[in-house]
């Protein structure tokens, strides 16, 4: 392997953290698949995870709905938000992308039925609540959180009350401590303040749909966790840019994503810690 790759500026997504701490492995095969190929490993082609689509969908419903309320207007009606859902992911299937289907959503009707589904949920039950001033994408931030490394992020909107609101969706609900904290720490580098961060998560199931589950985050917790999650993986980066070891990056084979259809890593040279009873197909 070579021993020679120059440590670039590197991009770091906040809405990566959350994989980082899952699995070292998968994060560096996702978000720097450049590097790794570069240093001489190979890497999988995968394809974009249903519930993936099915967020996209939620997202560009509730930011539809939500839109006026930024001109002094109200909440647009519950059919738009639903129809901009599913136009979102309908075009998500259009582009030919290969999708990795799951037990939850099994085919692209029924993402753009579960997903008309969680908009109406959030609709009726979130969305009253919400004071938006910034909305997705006018909410995007970037900084150089370290001297080698910019970080960017896009929380779904800014509320009154210099609160971050974060919209969240799946089979099951995922700890994102460290992506809301970097949202944060990118603020605070603008000199824009964080008094509140609040996630909505918004279960993704075949059955009759939950309530959102509504949670305040620890501010200051979320802070440091993305402080630390950040330097390490930058030290991280750095080794690896001067030494090409793979295990500079710790594996985590008991991760739920650990397979071939969720990890570009899984069964390459970049990784041989994968499980090996897992189905594939």
């Amino acid at each position: 392997m070579a021993h020679d790759i120059q440590p670039p500026s590197w991009r770091i997504r906040a809405s990566s953290l959350p994989t980082y701490l899952d699995c070292q492995v998968r994060w560096a095969a996702q978000t720097q698949r450049r590097m790794v190929l570069e240093a001489g490993f190979t890497l999988r082609e995968i394809g974009r995870p249903v519930g993936g689509i099915v967020g996209a969908g939620l997202h560009a419903g509730i930011t539809v709905a939500l839109r006026p309320l930024l001109s002094g207007l109200a909440v647009d009606s519950l059919a738009r938000a639903r129809d901009a859902a599913a136009a979102a992911v309908s075009q998500e299937f259009a582009e030919g992308r290969p999708v990795v289907m799951d037990q939850t959503t099994g085919s692209p009707g029924e993402a753009r039925d579960q997903t008309v589904s969680m908009v109406g949920s959030l609709y009726e039950r979130a969305v009253p609540a919400m004071r938006p001033v910034l909305l997705d994408p006018d909410t995007q931030i970037e900084a150089r959180l370290h001297k080698d490394a910019f970080v960017s992020g896009k929380p779904d909107m800014i509320e009154l009350g210099e609160q971050i609101t974060d919209l969240k969706s799946g089979s099951n609900r995922k700890a994102a401590g460290a992506q809301y904290g970097a949202y944060a720490l990118l603020r605070k580098s603008h000199g824009l303040p964080t008094k509140r961060i609040v996630e909505v998560f918004q279960r993704r199931t075949k059955r009759t749909l939950d309530a959102p589950v509504i949670t305040e985050i620890d501010v200051g917790a979320a802070e440091r966790l993305a402080s630390a999650t950040l330097r390490e993986a930058m030290m991280k980066l750095m080794a690896f840019s001067t030494t090409s070891d793979p295990l500079t990056f710790l594996p985590n084979p008991g991760s739920i994503l650990c397979s071939s259809r969720y990890c570009p890593a899984w069964g390459t040279d970049f990784c041989h810690a994968h499980r090996t009873d897992t189905k594939e197909g």
